[in-house]
Order: structure tokens, then sequence, then C-alpha cells
């Protein structure tokens, strides 16, 4: 709830990737709690907010000039908007919002009584309708474009239920015991390598001065706006990257990243059939360790946001750790844009493809494709250079996942596929597939054929080595 809240505030300023002060940041969430609850009709929450933020701008801390609208009633009413579009059927109420000193946001919701919530949809909003009355709330769903930040568990109400059902809705965060033990030993490292870390980290207060360490502020403007956040996000891991890998906490990190170069040798066509993009995401976001399933961007996240990196950075880079590759058919294109459906999800997106190879409809591709940086912007990025792949249809390619995924729920069939897609069997299993299934490429598409489970469907398998002995 809390990074769905945190998106509908940034909805409210005119740039929602820009830097904004605390108070900035804190009169956007007001709006944003009077705008959800609002949609949802419950008025009396709204007045509340509505309240708070009215405190706000008595001490000039509502920066108007840098939001959609100049009137409280006016911004309320677009949020209201995005909130019925993005979220029509979620009718939970927003009893507090509360913005920690780095950033994170801790909101406490409840649940509507089913009919309440149906009520809520079919029933015009008027300043008499009563609030929606509150039950116990039930687990809170992952919403699939938020990132891993828990640094603060979101909190809901508990609900009151008889001996033997569980009294508990809190998100359980997954264990990271090498961030964990990296924040604990921070302090005992000499101050050149605590001081360089720091430097990268300090962009929430100088955003500019990071811009020009990493990437510039020209490159930058050359790049379409949902694709220029994520190379600024990957060029500030990359940093990160090279200084967490020197500690020794790091080091089964390091290690297999560092055999997995030296096997792989990536770069792209006609060295490696791994490209930059492909490598460096599974290498910063995928290749992981240990019982949390730790990552370069697990382990970044946790420390730069301990060290007080601004929030709307964090988010960014934590929708690059929660992305994963993905099997996609060309739909069409749509002007500037692919229209791509993922195999197995069935999801639907519109992307850009930055490499620049736009394809053809009924194409088959293997990408990485992340979701829009920002809740302004509509647009995906095929962030990865495209893998064409040949020969395998869509229905031998739905016959893979049929043999590799459980004869289970679809729901549960696509969690393992979500798994299957960033993981694998091993750690080697989709590099070793793209080095195997390699058959050509241009600058802007490298071309694959075969299967990952069918040996002599790869050309260059050890069953097809075999061959030519």
């Amino acid at each position: 709830m809390s990074t769905v809240i945190l998106d509908l505030a940034a909805y409210a300023f005119k740039n929602p990737l820009a830097l904004f002060s605390r108070d900035a940041r804190a009169a956007s969430l007001m709006l944003a709690g009077a705008a959800w609850n609002s949609a949802v009709g419950d008025q009396v929450s709204c007045e509340q907010f509505r309240r708070q933020l009215a405190e706000a701008d008595a001490k000039g801390s509502v920066p108007w000039t840098k939001l959609r609208a100049n009137s409280a009633a006016e911004l309320i009413a677009l949020l209201v908007e995005f909130k019925k579009e993005r979220h029509p059927d979620d009718y939970r109420r927003i009893v507090s919002l509360d913005l920690k000193p780095d950033g994170v946001v801790r909101a406490i919701w409840q649940e509507p009584e089913p009919a309440s919530a149906g009520a809520a949809a079919a029933t015009p909003i008027s300043g008499k309708q009563s609030g929606v009355r509150p039950t116990g709330p039930r687990v809170p769903t992952a919403v699939p474009t938020s990132p891993p930040l828990p640094v603060v568990a979101e909190v809901t109400t508990p609900q009151t239920v008889s001996a033997g059902n569980a009294t508990s809705a809190r998100k359980v965060p997954r264990r990271q015991p090498i961030a964990d033990k990296l924040l604990r030993a921070m302090k005992r490292y000499s101050r050149d390598k605590v001081v360089d870390l720091a430097a990268v980290i300090s962009g929430g207060r100088n955003a500019e001065d990071l811009q020009r360490t990493i990437v510039s502020q020209e490159a930058l403007a050359r790049l379409h706006s949902a694709h220029a956040p994520y190379v600024y996000a990957q060029n500030v891991v990359s940093v990160l990257s090279e200084q967490l890998t020197g500690l020794k906490e790091m080091n089964s990190l390091a290690r297999l990243i560092e055999e997995a170069e030296e096997e792989c040798m990536p770069g792209g066509p006609p060295m490696s059939p791994l490209t930059s993009s492909y490598f460096t995401c599974w290498a910063f976001f995928d290749a992981c360790v240990g019982i949390g399933k730790e990552t370069i961007g697990s382990v970044g996240i946790a420390v730069a946001s301990a060290f007080g990196m601004h929030s709307e950075l964090l988010r960014v880079i934590g929708l690059m750790q929660q992305s994963r590759m993905g099997i996609y058919v060309h739909q069409g294109l749509d002007k500037d844009a692919v229209l791509l459906r993922e195999l197995v999800t069935g999801r639907s997106v519109r992307a850009i493809s930055p490499a620049g190879y736009m394809g053809q409809k009924g194409e088959l591709w293997y990408v990485r494709v992340l979701p829009p940086p920002s809740p302004a912007m509509r647009e995906h990025v095929a962030f990865t250079t495209p893998y064409l792949l040949l020969k395998a249809n869509e229905y031998e390619w739905q016959s893979y996942f049929r043999r590799t995924l459980p004869d289970a729920s679809q729901e549960a069939r696509i969690e393992a596929y979500e798994r299957h897609m960033k993981y694998g069997p091993s750690r080697k299993y989709w590099n070793e597939f793209v080095t195997e299934a390699y058959v050509n490429f241009r600058s802007d598409v490298i071309y694959l054929t075969g299967l990952p489970d069918i040996p002599e469907s790869l050309p260059h398998s050890s069953a097809n080595r075999d061959l030519w002995r």
C-alpha cells in the first residue's frame, strides 16, 4: 500500500522524477490520502487529510508552482481520476500516512466490507456520504511494479478473531544476511572507502553532482524520457557495485560475477552472444547467493537506503531489482512503440525499444521489459537488446513451459514462471541458453534458435559439438 500511495503522490507533481524537499513530499502524501479516500467514498477520512494539507499550506510548505494544479480541490480531483484508472478495484481506506526521515512511507489502512466496496464503486461520491465501515484486513498482495524496499514494514489494523485464526496481516520481508552484515561492518572500514560510498549515495542531497559523476545531462537528454531514469539508475548501481564488491562481506557475490565474466566474456557479438545490457542486468539484479537470494542490487538498495539515498532513486533501482527477462510475442507496432504480450502471464505492454529494433508481428522476443519509471508515464522499456527466437514457435515454447513449470493453478504457475525466468534452475541456465542458441546478430538484435531443454536444438550445445568429433 505504501508504494501505491507513493505513486499517487508522485503524480501530483508536474515532474514526478524531480527531487523535492521533505515538506513538499509530505504535502503530496496528504493530497494522495485525501484523493484515495475520496475515491473510495470515505469523505470523513478525506477531510482529515484536507485539514492536514491546509495546515501545511498555512506554513508555506505546499509547492504549488511544482504541482499539476493551483488548488487542493483541482489536485484531488486529478488524483481521484488517476486512482480510479490505476486501481479501480481497490477500496481500502487510508487511516494514516507517515513520512519517515529516510523517505520511507508508513501506511496504515483498513479493508472495506465486500458489500461496501461494491457500493463505493457504484455510488457517486458526495459530501454527505458516510465512510466505508472497515473490517479486519487480509494479507496485502504485492503490486507488480513496486520495488522491494522493506525498510519500514507496512502496517495494517489487526482483526479480532477467534482462537486458532491468524491475527496479523504484517508483511514479512525476506532476510538479507549479507546486507545486514555489511551494514553492521561499515563503521569498521577505513574512512576512504566509506567516504567514496557516501559520495555516491549523496545523490538525494546533491543530484546534479551525482549525475555529472555518472552520466552527463546531455547524454540523458538524448534518451527517451522513460529510458533515461533507468540508464541513470543503472549507472548509480554500477558505481555502488565497484565500491561494495571490494568489501569482504561481498566476496561470494563478487566471485560469482567474476567467474561469469571470465566464462562468458560479455560484450556482445562477435566476441560473445551476451550483450552488455543483458549481462549487466543479470549481474546486478538476478545473480544471487544465499537464502535471501541477495544480489548486488538488493544489497545496494539496503546500504543506500541506510545512507540516505533519495527515495525516488531508490524506487527506480527497486524496479530494476524486481525485473527479469521474459518471453514475449510481438503484437504489432503503435507509432514508435512495440506491442508485446508475455507468453505465460498473458500481460500486454506498450514498450519502447531503445536498441532500435522494432521487429514484426508474430516474432518471439527474449527481453527484459521494465515498467514505466513514473506514474505519469505509460511506456514500458525493452531495456536489453532483444534476442529474436527463431524456429521454435509460440506453441513449442508453451510446450517447454508445460514441461518446466508445475501442474498447478494459474497463479502458482505464473509465480513459478517468474522465478524460472529470473533465477533459472541454476545460475548459469539462461546464460548458457543464450550462448548455445546463438545464430547471428545485427547491431540492434541478436538471433537465437532452439529450446533450453532440448540440447539437440541448440547449435552450440555439447550434444551438437559431439556430432563433429
